[in-house]
């Protein structure tokens, strides 16, 4: 998978983002040609907890996100800009990830109404600025037939990178999931055109059962 292209792309947000920064990369990338992404990945954390701050290290896994489709995310931004009103917003987007879940997932109405009750998905839960969205299991199914903590956590990461050291309990420092919560951060930016704070609640990675991120929408 290094040599994917996933992998390179992803390798060059952060080098994109350290370079911003006005820092060297020279020293910062084990490796770069490791197909052992997971020993990787961890020799990037150190060298990040190494010479970067707690922020700047948030700042550079955001950076390293997955997006979701921009298409979908400017009809909400329209809908912003027309009524500047975040809870009618959020109430679509909510009303969108259900009928578009129900159908990546195949899900029954039962268990989308259950992903909404807990919380779950890319909406997640508003209160006044703050959003607070909690993972869904990326193989939702086979969560739910998983025997095991490890393949409960296996089948709940959505990381394609480094998920398969959760089968073997193991975990990758904290900060890394910022990454994931980049994806949020990045919807809420288009939508609202506003900065925006994101901060891991709970991580799988901490020993969390679930991925909760909290979306702090700044100057509403």
């Amino acid at each position: 998978m290094a040599n994917s292209d996933f992998e390179k792309n992803w390798r060059e947000k952060i080098r994109k983002t350290v370079t911003n920064m006005k820092k060297s990369v020279d020293d910062l990338f084990p490796e770069e040609n490791s197909d052992d992404l997971i020993y990787w990945s961890k020799s990037l954390m150190s060298s990040l907890k190494e010479k970067f701050n707690p922020d700047e290290i948030m700042d550079i896994m955001c950076s390293a996100a997955c997006h979701y489709p921009e298409d979908k995310l400017m009809e909400l931004h329209e809908l912003y800009e027309n009524t500047n009103d975040l809870k009618l917003v959020h109430k679509t987007f909510e009303s969108n990830f259900k009928r578009e879940i129900k159908e990546y997932k195949n899900l029954t109405d039962d268990q989308v109404e259950m992903i909404i009750e807990k919380g779950w998905g890319s909406a997640g839960v508003l209160d006044g600025n703050i959003i607070t969205a909690t993972k869904i299991p990326k193989e939702f199914q086979k969560y739910f037939e998983a025997c095991s903590r490890e393949e409960k956590n296996y089948f709940y990461c959505h990381c394609p990178r480094v998920r398969k050291m959760l089968l073997k309990d193991e975990s990758i420092d904290v900060e890394y999931c910022y990454c994931g919560a980049g994806f949020y951060k990045d919807i809420w930016e288009k939508i609202t055109g506003k900065d925006v704070d994101v901060k891991i609640l709970k991580s799988i990675m901490s020993g969390d059962e679930v991925c909760s991120i909290e979306i702090k929408i700044l100057e509403i």
